[in-house]
C-alpha cells in the first residue's frame, strides 16, 4: 500500500489523498481523517476506492443528521451542504434517501412551513414561488402557493398599516414596500385607494 495524504495548503479542513505518489481525490478531514488510520496496510487500488467510497457514505450520513439535528433542511440544501464537503455525487443520493426513510427529510413540509412564515411577514405568491425555486425547490412540492391569495396579503397588510395610510406620501411608503414585497402593481394601486 502507497497510501499518503496531507492537508491542502490553502485549505487546513481538506486533506489531499495519494496513490504511489499521484492525486487520487481530495476529502474533507472531519469526515475522513480518523477512519483513514483504519484502512489496512496491503490493500490493493481496488480495495482502497471500496473502503473510501464506504468510509465516505458513513461519515456523509452522520455529517447530514448532524446538519438535520441543527435545522430542518431541504433536501436541494442539505445536497449542497453535502457537495460542498467533497462527498461525491454517488453518495449523496443514498445518503438523502437514508435521512428520507428516517423521517428527518420532509421536502413537503419543510416547504408548507416556509410559506406559512413567508406569509407571516407578508411577501406575495409570486416573491414565496421565486424564493423556492432559488433554492432548488421540486415544482412537485410547489402546490400550496395555488391556494394563496394576493388580495388577502395585501389586505392584511393594510389593516396593519392602517395609521401610515393617512399622508400622500405614506400611501407611497406602503405601496412601494408593497412592491418590494413582490404584489403585483395594479393590484395595489386599487386596494390602497379602496382603503
Amino acid at each position: 500500500m502507497v497510501l499518503e495524504w496531507k492537508k491542502v495548503p490553502n485549505n487546513p479542513k481538506m486533506i489531499e489523498l495519494f496513490w504511489e505518489g499521484s492525486l487520487l481525490r481530495v476529502v474533507y478531514r472531519f469526515i475522513f481523517f480518523k477512519e483513514l488510520k483504519s484502512i489496512p496496510a496491503g490493500i490493493t487500488y481496488e480495495g482502497l476506492c471500496l473502503h473510501l467510497a464506504q468510509i465516505e457514505l458513513k461519515g456523509g450520513k452522520r455529517y447530514a443528521l448532524w446538519l438535520l439535528s441543527r435545522r430542518s433542511l431541504l433536501s436541494s440544501e442539505l445536497q449542497e451542504k453535502l457537495s460542498a464537503k467533497a462527498i461525491s455525487k454517488e453518495s449523496i443520493a443514498p445518503i438523502i434517501n437514508y435521512c428520507k426513510g428516517l423521517g428527518f427529510l420532509d421536502d413537503s413540509s419543510q416547504v408548507d412551513r416556509f410559506v406559512a412564515s413567508e406569509l407571516k411577514k407578508g411577501r406575495s405568491r409570486r416573491a414565496i414561488y421565486s424564493k423556492l425555486t432559488q433554492k432548488g425547490v421540486n415544482p412537485s412540492h410547489l402546490d400550496s402557493l395555488k391556494e394563496i391569495s394576493d388580495e388577502e396579503a395585501i389586505d392584511r397588510y393594510l389593516a396593519k398599516h392602517a395609521k401610515k395610510l393617512q399622508s400622500y406620501e405614506s400611501r407611497l411608503k406602503v405601496m412601494q414596500k408593497l412592491s418590494r414585497l413582490g404584489f403585483c402593481s395594479d393590484l395595489i394601486r386599487n386596494k390602497v385607494r379602496d382603503n
